[in-house]
């Protein structure tokens, strides 16, 4: 569909389904934008919700999601600036083929062949599949997922199953706080609510990046139980920082949502994949592909590049300082780098947006 096409079918719809197109055609810019952070070659993962949209064009459903989708990559194509791949991952595509374990070979060939071709129809890009490489791989990486799935499902029922009544004033040492007198210290709620998780290894996604999404289920049930401490809640709580409860959730019929969402945030953290890519390390950048807002609002959590400081100690060897003030200016070259390629893509943004809003 190309850019008049596409300005036709939002035309087409109502006000409200209009505005939702801006807002989400904006997000899908942003994500790539907060990336320019990182290092070349960059990898757009395509989130399950981009993928489906695809399946839309097919069903002759526009709709706002799909539109913004398209409108984003009728950019990207039509710029030579910054290339990308297109990267899916087993979370996604186990999600695409909703939820199942592939059969056979033929199976799994005839999966990866539909996927790939929704996507070259859509956007004309090639997509590449990463941890799918074989039927043995895709299949041990689902049962991975699988596995995971139902460990998580079992530690989110028991969190909601209770009832959170919690005393943060304490006198034994177990969470991190403050110290109230001689005897007793004030639990901050968050550490509470992070020590609470239990959560053995997961054998495919992140453990970590899961227990946090777990510890904020926690923390919400604690802040809102009218029995806690009010007081402490209101000064050690601030609920603009913990969003990302929303990520994992069941649905109506008893099936975990935000599985794949756990992949993103792990994957596409920006700040992690920066220090990693510190001193010439190689790693390609995972850019997010989402329309999801829950998603989108936990990914920012993890959109800000971090400068760590190098610190110098007092009677170090003078070669040991030299290296530590080198390592630091290389930093900040990179942040310095990413500035300008922010400047490049705010104007490749801004100019098509213009030609854009003339026609709508």
């Amino acid at each position: 569909m190309d850019i008049e096409q596409i300005i036709d079918s939002v035309n087409a719809l109502s006000e409200k389904e209009k505005n939702k197109w801006s807002f989400k055609s904006i997000r899908l810019f942003k994500q790539f934008e907060s990336s320019l952070f990182l290092s070349e070659p960059y990898r757009l993962v395509l989130d399950s919700n981009v993928i489906m949209r695809f399946e839309d064009i097919e069903n002759e459903k526009n709709n706002s999601s799909l539109l913004a989708i398209l409108t984003f990559f009728n950019f990207f194509n039509s710029q030579k600036e910054f290339r990308a791949s297109i990267l899916i991952r087993p979370a996604v595509f186990y999600e695409f083929i909703r939820r199942r374990q592939i059969s056979d070979e033929i199976d799994y060939w005839n999966q990866c062949k539909r996927i790939r071709k929704l996507i070259y129809d859509t956007i004309g890009i090639d997509a590449l599949f990463e941890g799918l490489s074989s039927y043995e791989v895709a299949k041990s990486e689902i049962t991975n997922i699988q596995d995971d799935e139902t460990t998580i499902k079992r530690e989110l029922k028991s969190i909601l199953s209770k009832d959170w009544d919690f005393n943060f004033i304490q006198n034994e040492v177990g969470f991190v706080g403050f110290p109230r007198d001689e005897n007793s210290y004030i639990a901050l709620p968050v550490s509470v609510a992070r020590e609470s998780v239990k959560l053995p290894e997961l054998k495919y996604f992140d453990t970590q990046i899961a227990k946090l999404c777990l510890a904020d289920h926690i923390l919400k049930r604690l802040v809102t139980n009218k029995n806690n401490d009010q007081e402490i809640i209101a000064k050690y709580y601030n609920p603009d920082n913990h969003l990302l409860h929303k990520i994992l959730k069941f649905r109506t019929n008893g099936e975990l949502e935000g599985l794949a969402d756990l992949d993103f945030l792990s994957l596409c953290n920006v700040n992690r994949q920066f220090q990693i890519q510190a001193n010439y390390n190689y790693l390609p950048s995972s850019i997010p592909m989402t329309v999801d807002k829950k998603l989108d609002e936990g990914l920012h959590e993890f959109s800000k590049a971090v400068v760590v400081n190098t610190t110098i100690t007092v009677g170090e060897p003078e070669e040991l300082i030299r290296m530590k003030h080198e390592q630091s200016f290389e930093q900040q070259k990179r942040v310095k780098k990413s500035e300008k390629l922010f400047e490049s893509f705010r104007i490749l943004a801004r100019n098509f947006w213009s030609e854009v809003d003339e026609k709508i």
